[in-house]
């Protein structure tokens, strides 16, 4: 068995064991010794050896069997599903702050006004903010909570963003950070993990994961994250700012 077929199988065992199935696996192997019992009872003596061999060869090919087809249903690449979700506005929105490389000067993020939110322009004074902003509105209406992914750099300007989107959109949002390094996949995971943890109060169509800002790597990792968990994700278009949601899951062979 390779390493990676060792880590599926590790995967499925943990996934799928409960009490229940300790209980059948119990059940199981306590009936196979009674049935091979039985059989060493009603059958010469010379058969008992035989008969514990056979039964015992039986229920391992049979249980090694069961394991390999656990592994194809919950290991196949090609059944992770895509589906296009009508784009909705949600309680809880969690995106990624990139760092603004144009930095603005108090004065300047004064002076930014809803007026600035959905113009397209080529060199738009909101620079990387732009799309994080675009998300907001969107959700506006009925948004409760703001989360926001940063790494060491974007951390820097988290209080001015927060300030600038307090300001634009009127509305007390409960805000809060969560802070990733933006170089480790492992890292990124792990925070959108705590992030779940934190509003785990909503249900997960009350929430949507942005991967429209940030690195290629926290994008990466928001769509492992959603994967086959029923969370969303939405990615705002850069030429229209239309939203766009998807469900992406694995579906299990039958």
């Amino acid at each position: 068995m390779s390493i990676k077929e060792k880590k599926n199988l590790e995967k499925i065992l943990g996934k799928n064991i409960s009490l229940s199935v300790v209980l059948y696996v119990v059940v199981f192997t306590v009936s196979l010794s009674w049935f091979a019992d039985g059989l060493s009872g009603i059958l010469p003596k010379d058969y008992d050896t035989l008969i514990m061999l056979g039964v015992s060869t039986v229920s391992i090919i049979g249980l090694f069997l069961r394991m390999k087809s656990l592994n194809k249903k919950y290991t196949n690449p090609d059944n992770v599903n895509i589906q296009k979700q009508k784009s909705t506005p949600k309680k809880v929105l969690v995106l990624t702050l990139s760092y603004l490389t144009t930095y603005l000067e108090m004065e300047e993020i004064t002076n930014i006004g809803m007026t600035n939110i959905g113009k397209r322009e080529k060199d738009s004074i909101l620079g990387s903010w732009q799309m994080p902003l675009e998300a907001i509105h969107f959700h506006i209406e009925t948004l409760e909570e703001l989360v926001i992914l940063v790494s060491n750099e974007s951390n820097k300007q988290y209080v001015e963003f927060a300030s600038l989107v307090n300001r634009l959109f009127s509305k007390q949002l409960k805000m809060s950070k969560v802070y990733a390094d933006i170089n480790s996949l492992p890292a990124i995971n792990k925070a959108y993990h705590e992030v779940a943890k934190n509003i785990s109060t909503y249900k997960n169509s009350q929430i949507v994961y942005d991967i429209t800002s940030g690195s290629k790597l926290s994008t990466t990792a928001a769509i492992l994250f959603a994967l086959n968990s029923d969370r969303l994700i939405e990615y705002v278009d850069t030429n229209d700012y239309v939203i766009y949601m998807y469900d992406n899951s694995y579906v299990y062979d039958e």
